[in-house]
């Protein structure tokens, strides 16, 4: 069977242990300094193009040759979900902050948050923070309500692909951004609205109270 040709971006490498790894639309190949001639040359980011190889520990890649590379900003593929304000990896280039509904259990308030991300196509959930306050329940009974505030955001990083190919791809890159960012926005302004009433959320429990207060007067009173 003949080995497959594949490029990808140098994302390791271990120069006195004489390996490192190839970072590739199928996850991460390892690969030895006997199959790369310029070992000693390779740097992280560096575009390649090699063979994939079936071996007994796995994949690997063999005959490696360095390319002309350019780097093109892409969207993470993944979801970064983190109390952080800033993600470890990467450039946030949008952010919207939102408001979840409210919800006597906070699990269910932390899935709201994460079913908006996905509704906004987002890659990045940053800045969480849990909120709670007490709502009256009936007479001299309070309950507690939660939910979450958080940046929706959209995270790029670089990624080394053939110089050839960069010009075309970045432009595909950017079409995918703002189609993203018309949805992240859509979702924004969505939550905006669903939450202005609780836009002061101690009035809430005050307004509840009130209205408890005024329905025993109005039943003592009948």
């Amino acid at each position: 069977m003949a080995s497959l040709v594949m490029t990808g971006s140098i994302k390791k490498v271990l120069s006195e242990e004489g390996f490192g790894f190839i970072e590739t639309k199928i996850g991460d190949v390892f690969f030895h300094k006997s199959q790369c001639a310029s070992f000693k040359m390779v740097c992280k980011g560096d575009f390649v193009k090699f063979q994939l190889k079936d071996t007994n520990k796995g994949k690997a890649a063999t005959h490696i040759s360095l390319g002309h590379s350019s780097c093109v900003k892409r969207l993470v593929n993944k979801l970064i979900f983190t109390k952080a304000n800033e993600p470890k990896q990467g450039e946030v280039i949008k952010r919207s902050r939102i408001q979840t509904d409210w919800y006597s259990d906070p699990n269910k308030a932390r899935e709201s948050l994460k079913s908006l991300a996905t509704k906004a196509g987002c890659n990045a959930v940053l800045n969480i923070e849990c909120q709670k306050t007490s709502i009256a329940k009936g007479y001299n009974y309070y309950g507690t309500i939660h939910c979450y505030t958080a940046d929706l955001c959209l995270v790029v990083d670089d990624v080394a692909v053939e110089s050839s190919k960069a010009t075309n791809l970045q432009k595909a890159a950017n079409v995918e951004i703002e189609n993203v960012i018309e949805m992240l926005d859509a979702v924004a302004e969505e939550r905006r609205e669903a939450c202005k009433p609780l836009k002061d959320s101690s009035v809430l429990p005050m307004l509840l109270t009130l209205g408890v207060v005024v329905w025993i007067l109005f039943i003592g009173w009948r």
